[in-house]
């Protein structure tokens, strides 16, 4: 029950702000993906083409201010008993919250998601077999949601399964990391960077996943990131 009502939460949102969801999508079907910042649901198009729709939950921005609130009120009580690490502490819980909010919303995501794809789509290193493959993102611009197409295989979650299958997963991890240092350089990298977040399809391609948030450095922060990660850069 308490599944089908965050999917009626779901569709009641996605109606509201895409009043053509209809018109473009045949059925929304199985919940695929998500945790309390967004759900993400396989879908059919009209046009017959698979896809995901990853919908911000409803009431995040509630949820995210009260939590706030509440852990501001407990800091304020630590830093006037003991003080030392807890005041300071304050300034990281408001960079939390700040990161927090760009990452529930999705404006600009589709203009920079554009530049990524262009990047890094079918990226490649050396003789490596693998290539990178970033989803393509669709409209329309909302704060809401988002789409993109639905990509076939394994997360890398299901390692023990991807072996089983022959791939080779020195190969894999060696690929990421490459192209990661690559994203580092060029200062558009993708910021949630774990598991579940790649998947492994039978073409050999790992698709990079969960990409609502990108995180954007600055000559200086390149520099200092470029010169911590050198020793290991050839590795």
């Amino acid at each position: 029950a308490v599944k089908g009502q965050i999917k009626l939460s779901a569709m009641t949102l996605l109606e509201r702000e895409w009043p053509e969801l209809w018109q473009t999508i045949d059925a929304v079907a199985e919940r695929v993906g998500g945790g309390s910042i967004m759900t993400v649901y396989r879908a059919r198009t009209r046009s017959g083409e698979d896809e995901v729709i990853k919908v911000r939950n409803p009431n995040i921005q509630y949820h995210l201010e009260e939590t706030y609130r509440f852990a501001s009120a407990v800091l304020a009580i630590l830093k006037e008993r003991h003080g030392g690490a807890y005041a300071a502490a304050q300034g990281a819980l408001e960079d939390i919250k700040r990161w927090i909010e760009a990452d529930i919303g999705f404006e600009g995501f589709l203009e920079d998601d554009a530049r990524f794809h262009a990047a890094h789509n079918g990226w490649r290193a050396g003789e490596n077999p693998y290539a990178i493959r970033i989803p393509k993102s669709k409209g329309p611009t909302s704060s809401f949601f988002m789409r993109e197409e639905y990509i076939e295989g394994k997360n890398l979650t299901k390692w023990d399964e991807l072996v089983a299958e022959g791939h080779d997963m020195k190969q894999i991890v060696s690929l990421l990391t490459k192209n990661y240092l690559t994203q580092i350089r060029e200062g558009l990298v993708h910021s949630d960077v774990h598991v579940g977040n790649f998947r492994i399809t039978p073409e050999h391609e790992i698709a990079v996943l969960d990409r609502n948030f990108y995180l954007k450095l600055s000559d200086a922060e390149q520099g200092i990131i470029a010169a911590l990660i050198n020793p290991f850069a050839s590795a």
